[in-house]
């Protein structure tokens, strides 16, 4: 009850533009990041998973260097596997608040929004968030103006590989924003249409395997043994669901739809360098639909982009939404985005790959 009432109170809150927007999210962020530390074993993918690989030595590569050797020190220490969780979680949720208030945002509109969706798939995606926490991060030293900030922001994209090796493909982003800003849309905007075509030919055309030869290669960059290469390379060579591969493609299509009505609203967008920055992660967007045709795990970088993205959202909020009928549009696009994002990540599928078994135990209505 205490997560809903907070979400609810964030949302309302940040429509009516309540003050202490930084001082709510933050109290908003730890109770969230109690929620992921002290999730039950029981009641989500990875975490019995995590907790049974605890005493793992980095020696055995399982994992990314830097998880390893951070859970391992914490093992050997005797912390308790829950309360290194809660710490690690803390930790890197801080991380990612320091990173997003960086780009001075409407903080609640963008925690709101985060609470929903993706929230209750990162809170079982461990190595993932640490990733994403210091890409958000490195990306708000990014583009400050001081070179010494910019080289200080792509090592800290850099280093979040270490914790999940997807994290090198966000190295694209400091590259990407020279290009003008107003041929990144229509080169996005295309890329979307050629996705969507390929990913059919793909999934109807190409054997599995080539999706999972590409993906041994980049594994092998993170240091990883031989065999977890091959386990891992099993798993998301085994196809997936074309259903929830036009999921994702409409996940898309509304991230780009509400783009779209962002640039039409205020042309004067393409001039400024931090949205350009916000908006690289579409190019992503648009790999991830090629890829999902091998392995819908790769709709993380779908998921990983959307929290890069969405930072544009709420700074656009913050500046440029004011009257009823504005805030009417904006908000309920934001509505539909969380509505397919909820059903393409499986929030109410009852089956055994879905997410509705552990959704009342995330969300503390049952224990």
């Amino acid at each position: 009850m205490i997560y809903l009432a907070a979400t609810i109170t964030s949302w309302v809150a940040s429509i009516l533009k309540i003050k202490y927007q930084t001082v709510l999210a933050l109290v908003f962020v730890l109770l969230m990041a109690w929620m992921m530390g002290f999730v039950s074993i029981d009641h989500s993918f990875d975490t019995a998973a995590y907790e049974y690989m605890y005493s793992y030595s980095p020696s055995t590569k399982r994992m990314e260097w830097a998880y390893m050797q951070l859970s391992y020190f914490s093992y050997q220490i005797g912390l308790p596997y829950q309360f290194f969780r809660w710490f690690y979680y803390s930790f890197f949720m801080l991380l990612l608040w320091w990173g997003v208030r960086r780009f001075k945002p409407n903080m609640l509109t963008y925690y709101a929004i985060f609470a929903l969706f993706p929230f209750l798939v990162e809170i079982t995606q461990v190595r993932n968030f640490a990733m994403i926490a210091l890409v958000v991060l490195g990306l708000s030293f990014v583009h400050e103006d001081q070179k010494g900030k910019q080289w200080l922001g792509v090592g800290l994209v850099a280093v979040s590989s270490f914790f999940q090796i997807s994290g090198l493909m966000f190295l694209l982003i400091p590259i990407l924003k020279f290009v003008p800003f107003k041929k990144l849309v229509k080169w996005t905007e295309i890329g979307y249409l050629v996705a969507m075509v390929s990913a059919f030919i793909i999934h109807y055309g190409l054997p599995k395997a080539f999706i999972g030869e590409l993906l041994g290669m980049i594994l092998r960059l993170s240091g990883r043994s031989h065999a977890n290469v091959m386990t891992s390379v099993r798993i998301y060579s085994q196809g997936s669901s074309f259903s929830k591969v036009i999921y994702f493609m409409a996940f898309a299509a509304m991230l780009f739809a509400i783009w779209h009505y962002m640039i039409q609203r205020q042309p004067g967008l393409l001039k400024k360098k931090t949205y350009q920055l916000l908006y690289t992660p579409m190019v992503l967007v648009d790999l991830a639909i090629i890829l999902m045709t091998g392995s819908e795990a790769f709709e993380r970088f779908i998921r990983d982009s959307f929290l890069i993205i969405l930072v544009a959202f709420a700074l656009f909020e913050r500046q440029y939404i004011q009257t009823r009928k504005e805030r009417l549009l904006f908000w309920s696009g934001m509505f539909i985005l969380v509505l397919i994002g909820s059903v393409g990540w499986g929030y109410w599928n009852p089956a055994k790959t879905g997410r509705l078994q552990y959704l009342p135990y995330l969300v503390q209505l049952k224990h």
